[in-house]
């Protein structure tokens, strides 16, 4: 299927299933994922299924919920003629009315349009702006560990189904069917991955490689960006220290070829875990795969908690030293304590805090949804003393004359 051929289905499954906002999720993100497969190679350790797509659903910036690339479109038009290019101008038409980023902007009122008028944050020069994104979840891996894919979908059968939930029920069947296709895909040209592969068809994870890997698909098909307490998610599958130390690493390095820049948190550390002898292992295993290979991801962040052996601060100080930007360093007795008081929760809710990729703190997989904004001080200083004026005289990467104001008006 062709770039074009793809556009004209996910269009037409998004249109037909417009009646059922559930369904018509699962359906378009299915067949985004179906038609966009990531190319396996026989080096590949982990499969990592992150499409591609002119058109499609996601969760944050330009892949703001329903989405299409109208700058790619509108390159397609132009090789195309006559009824085809028809089409595709139509097309362009619709999907400039129907994305969603810009969907969401036709509904702020007049004040905020006027204040936050621009979403390039990256090169424009204004004091606010707003982030489409869907962000801040951490999801339950070890709940994904102890049921696999088959006991969630068994944990759905057992209640009353609604739309919601048949829709839930219908994406772990369609993620089945994407790991079949990776499966086959993986057959020939690298067997080891598709063995992995079809055993998580099979059962829940039994070992470390299957865990990660299961936990990676999941983390390709939701589109997350930070991956919770792995000490407590791995300590179960920990039975050989070399073949532990494997798995992290490549696992560490499928994080950093995603390259998510501001995310990729891994925690390790702290209270609340459950098999401490186990994971205070995991924890020292992880600190010297980072010392070992020197990544800029995984955001790798220790929360130290005094029933921990000094032997893995030692370790973290030393990863420090060797010229590593991790771990982050997080002090237990200080935070969950301020944690409980911020956010009026029980101690066993705040044994869970985790923070985000910019650092803000939320419980594991209890919390959902992030600061959905940029407000930038130093320019608002600069405002207020230049009488709303940007001191640099080129405004934006695209040279565009806005006045050279900032935020679109004088202060």
């Amino acid at each position: 299927m062709n770039e074009i051929q793809y556009l004209k289905e996910f269009t037409r499954l998004y249109k037909e299933n417009s009646h059922d906002k559930y369904n018509r999720e699962v359906e378009c993100h299915f067949f985004m994922h179906k038609e966009n497969r990531t190319k396996i190679t026989s080096d590949d350790y982990f499969l990592s299924c992150f499409p591609s797509a002119i058109c499609g659903f996601g969760s944050r910036n330009t892949n703001f919920i329903y989405n299409c690339k109208l700058e790619r479109l509108a390159k397609l038009i132009e090789g195309t003629h006559d009824v085809e290019k028809e089409e595709l101008e139509e097309l362009y038409t619709f999907w400039a009315d129907e994305n969603d980023k810009e969907r969401l902007r036709r509904y702020y009122p007049n004040d905020i349009k006027e204040l936050m008028p621009y979403d390039d944050f990256e090169n424009d020069y204004y004091t606010a702006y707003p982030l489409y994104r869907l962000g801040g979840a951490y999801l339950d891996f070890e709940k994904l560990f102890d049921l696999g894919i088959d006991g969630l979908i068994h944990e759905i059968d057992s209640q009353p189904l609604n739309s919601f939930l048949r829709a839930c029920k219908k994406s772990l069947i369609y993620l089945k069917e994407l790991i079949k296709l990776y499966r086959d895909d993986a057959m020939d040209i690298n067997p080891e991955l598709a063995y992995t592969l079809n055993e998580l068809l099979e059962h829940r994870p039994q070992n470390m490689k299957e865990a990660i890997q299961l936990m990676w698909i999941y983390v390709g098909v939701s589109e997350i960006r930070n991956y919770g307490r792995m000490d407590n998610q791995l300590a179960r599958f920990l039975d050989d220290e070399q073949d532990a130390y494997k798995n992290i690493a490549e696992y560490f390095k499928v994080i950093r070829q995603r390259n998510t820049i501001y995310n990729g948190r891994i925690i390790l550390g702290g209270e609340g875990r459950h098999d401490l002898e186990k994971a205070n292992k995991i924890c020292s295993i992880a600190l010297k795969v980072m010392k070992d290979l020197h990544l800029t991801e995984p955001q790798l962040t220790l929360r130290w908690s005094k029933d921990m052996p000094d032997s893995i601060f030692d370790n973290a100080i030393d990863c420090i030293e060797s010229g590593c930007s991790y771990p982050l360093l997080y002090n237990d007795t200080v935070n969950i304590k301020n944690i409980k008081e911020s956010m009026n929760v029980s101690y066993k809710e705040a044994v869970d805090y985790v923070p985000l990729g910019c650092g803000e703190y939320v419980l594991d997989h209890k919390s959902i949804g992030s600061p959905n904004g940029i407000i930038n001080l130093a320019k608002v200083l600069e405002g207020l003393v230049n009488d709303g004026k940007c001191m640099n005289l080129v405004v934006g990467a695209t040279g565009k004359d806005r006045n050279n104001t900032i935020g679109g008006h004088k202060a």
